[in-house]
């Protein structure tokens, strides 16, 4: 029987075995065999041997390439565009994505850097034409990403253009723009430019501020008001403020800018040896609108007046029925633990109980 071919495994190896008895009464003229290479062609074997772009087999191995404007990362077989710029210093400019009205890089990881002075804030205006890959579920697959160094501003994707112009409220934005593999869309196109920055009417969290206006310009006067039950803490002060006033600056901040903190009216002074307490004081909390709960810790002591108070805005214990003044603890006098059945004159009586009072 002949078998005309034979393939060895991918690598070349192959092992040739030949085994005979002691005896070869019948002359068995044996075998013979020939043997040559073939160059195994890794690139018509895409699941493992995948180049983003373009596969060039050759004896013994393979490498991938890439169309021009792309080039070759470290894994040496995707194919990324160049496409990140520092724009910094520049007030106005143009920034689009890769091949632009073109269909957009695949694998694109593009960043782009603007920065202008404190006094300047950066606004984008985006052309009609908005075609960035958007899953059926309305999850981006590509995106362009805004960030300002409080954080991401906004990410867009899909084919409705973002608003115009985008006010980033920041001197300082990043701008990126990433593509998986595949896809034929065509991405964005964006002018920016510079104005004076301007103040949001948010001078610090748990506040409001009057006159309220969508924003203000550099020079312009609030009053900041903090929240019911929250005060500024500022060092200035000695007293506790709950409002004060702020000016816009040219960088579009406010000063002074003092935080509102919510009101602490903290555990009543009772002393270690009081017989007053606080019920499970080192799981209560003691700030606005928590309440704390009142016992006598002497069985021979009952309380007068409310058990539970609660902390109000002005940082002050107040009762239930509306009273700073703390309750006290009074002597249990002439008052059993435990009362007899008995009653009566005393005639014939017995020896009373301990925790019993012998004449009642």
């Amino acid at each position: 029987v002949v078998n005309p071919l034979h393939f060895s495994s991918p690598g070349g190896c192959l092992t040739l075995l030949f085994h005979s008895d002691y005896a070869n009464a019948e002359k068995h003229a044996g075998f013979r065999g020939f043997y040559s290479i073939q160059d195994f062609n890794e690139c018509e074997d895409n699941l493992n041997y995948r180049c983003s772009q373009f596969c060039h087999n050759f004896i013994g191995g393979y490498n991938c390439a890439c169309r021009h404007g792309y080039y070759l990362t470290e894994d040496k077989h995707t194919c990324m565009v160049s496409c990140n710029e520092d724009l910094s210093g520049l007030n106005n400019g143009d920034i689009s994505s890769p091949f632009w009205p073109e269909t957009y890089a695949e694998n694109a990881n593009c960043q782009h850097n603007l920065s202008v002075v404190e006094n300047l804030q950066l606004e984008l205006h985006f052309s009609e034409v908005f075609d960035v890959e958007q899953g059926p579920d309305g999850e981006c697959i590509d995106a362009l990403t805004i960030e300002t160094h409080s954080g991401t501003l906004a990410t867009f994707c899909g084919d409705k253009p973002p608003p115009s112009p985008l006010l980033t409220h920041s001197h300082q934005v990043q701008i990126r723009f990433t593509s998986d593999g595949f896809g034929a869309n065509k991405g964005f196109s964006l002018h920016f430019k510079t104005r004076d920055k301007v103040c949001l009417p948010e001078v610090t969290s748990k506040s409001t501020v009057t006159p309220l206006k969508p924003e203000y310009k550099w020079g312009q006067t609030v009053t900041v008001t903090c929240d019911v039950g929250y005060v500024a803490i500022s060092t200035q002060a000695s007293d506790i403020i709950t409002e004060y006033e702020a000016s816009c600056q040219s960088t579009g901040t406010w000063a002074p800018s003092y935080p509102c903190e919510i009101v602490d009216c903290g555990f009543p002074v009772l002393g270690d040896d009081s017989i007053l307490q606080v019920v499970d004081s080192a799981k209560q909390s003691t700030v606005y609108e928590k309440q704390i709960q009142f016992y006598c810790s002497s069985k021979y002591y009952k309380l007068d007046g409310n058990d539970t108070y609660t902390c109000n805005a002005r940082g002050e214990w107040i009762s239930m029925d509306g009273k700073a003044e703390m309750p006290k603890c009074v002597e249990v006098c002439g008052m059993p633990e435990k009362y007899t059945l008995s009653s009566g004159r005393i005639l014939g009586g017995k020896v009373a109980a301990l925790g019993e009072v012998p004449w009642q």
